[in-house]
């Protein structure tokens, strides 16, 4: 099962994610690929990004962002990882959230 939690505080956008897809389908590949995408297009953006077997984390720096860019770039991609969460119901979960720090 892949876990992706999307996170929210007034400075930063967290993405975690752990776990693998089962090896029937593509869900471990395709999310990797948006979480390699989201590394290359966000690279200036990210203060923090780790990248190991099962576990990806990167934290955007949302004061590094204009809110034009963020409304439209980020949520595209928050609605692409529900999309795949519906494509692979067994594989994938989700969870949104936004914490106050």
């Amino acid at each position: 099962m892949i876990m992706i939690n999307l996170s929210e505080t007034g400075k930063s956008v967290t993405i975690e994610v752990t776990g693998h897809g089962d090896d029937t389908d593509q869900s471990c590949s395709r999310v990797s690929t948006v979480l390699d995408c989201i590394q290359l297009f966000f690279s200036k953006m990210i203060s923090d990004h780790k990248k190991e077997y099962g576990y990806t984390l990167i934290v955007i720096d949302k004061r590094k962002l204009n809110e034009k860019f963020l409304t439209s770039g980020l949520l595209l991609i928050i609605g692409y990882f529900l999309d795949l969460e519906k494509l692979y119901p067994k594989s994938i979960k989700t969870n949104l959230g936004k914490e106050e720090k």
